[in-house]
């Protein structure tokens, strides 16, 4: 009994340093706040360790309040696009055109979020999904600054950035996302409950280790599905 009440104190102390983290500012930093050198020289960022995680990563605070606003700025911007006969991307639409048409668009209610294995947190960013009126992907919203007064949102079209596509094929089994700094830039791992790696070539996934039940160790409120992302979307009438 004497060993295990040491350990209980030390699980309350953990999770009363997360709730205090959050409760002022989301956990994250700033991607000008990041200090690259360390990210960069971290030798074990394709290493994905449970016991790295346990207890030490928190979600972002206030992601409601955070996901009312993005959605508030992006409805606006589908509707001046659409009153200016305009397309809505940030990045280069491809012949994207066709996806704008319709009498409105779906967007998902579900934040996307991503654990960053370099700085065992996640990144000051969370994702939301659109869809067409006829349910085909319209694009992708990222939502980055959420430190700072004003959220930074930026729309892209559908095939910017196919790292984030929803997991169709296995549409009720949950993922989680994680993201990797390395010398060529970024990757991002989409993790499953059964703590394997999906969407990469068999050969990319050599590279990495999975340590023990990292997608349980994450924060839960990380987790989605295909089957979650339909089931929590909002109407929105041009």
């Amino acid at each position: 009994m004497k060993k295990i009440i040491p350990l209980f104190l030390a699980a309350i102390c953990l999770c009363t340093a997360c709730a205090k983290t959050s409760s002022a500012k989301p956990p994250t930093i700033p991607y000008d706040k990041i200090d690259w050198d360390r990210v960069y020289t971290y030798k074990d960022r394709f290493t994905f360790s449970q016991e790295r995680i346990d207890g030490n990563v928190c979600y972002i605070n206030d992601i409601d309040i955070l996901l009312e606003e993005a959605i508030e700025e992006v409805q606006e911007r589908m509707q001046t696009a659409y009153e200016n006969g305009l397309i809505p991307w940030d990045a280069y639409s491809d012949g994207e055109e066709a996806a704008f048409e319709g009498r409105g668009y779906y967007i998902s209610k579900i934040p996307i979020t991503k654990y960053n294995n370099n700085l065992n947190m996640l990144l000051d960013e969370f994702w939301l999904f659109i869809f067409n009126e006829d349910m085909s992907v319209q694009g992708s919203v990222r939502i980055e600054g959420l430190n700072g007064k004003r959220l930074n949102i930026e729309m892209f079209p559908q095939n910017y950035a196919s790292d984030y596509n929803i997991p169709k094929s296995m549409p009720d089994t949950e993922v989680v996302l994680i993201h990797v700094f390395d010398e060529t830039g970024a990757v991002t791992a989409v993790l499953g409950e059964d703590n394997r790696i999906y969407g990469f070539t068999e050969e990319a996934k050599a590279k990495y280790s999975v340590m023990g039940d990292v997608f349980h160790s994450l924060p839960e409120e990380m987790r989605y599905s295909y089957d979650k992302i339909m089931d929590n979307l909002i109407w929105i009438e041009y």
